[in-house]
């Protein structure tokens, strides 16, 4: 049987990093780009697309709440079905 909890569970814990992962990246987006310590040329831009970041963290907010949802689900059919055998 698939442990349906379980794998929610992993779901919820990668929506949640997801979302850290792009909220960090957009509170930084207007920090000025640091020049590499190689190289020392500070590039134009530090990459990070505002844009694409909010996609991340409404992605991350859909998964998130998906993977509740089937947690959700499975107690109540796990209830019922308790409830048909007892």
């Amino acid at each position: 049987m698939v442990d349906g909890i379980g794998s929610s569970l992993s779901g919820l814990n990668a929506a949640s990093s997801r979302l850290a992962t792009a909220s960090s990246r957009i509170a930084n987006a207007s920090t000025p780009p640091k020049a590499d310590p190689v190289t020392g040329i500070t590039p134009a831009s530090n990459g990070i697309d505002i844009t694409e970041e909010v996609i991340n963290a409404k992605l991350a907010d859909i998964s998130y709440t998906a993977n509740a949802k089937v947690i959700q689900v499975q107690l109540k059919t796990e209830k019922e079905l308790l409830n048909i055998l007892a």
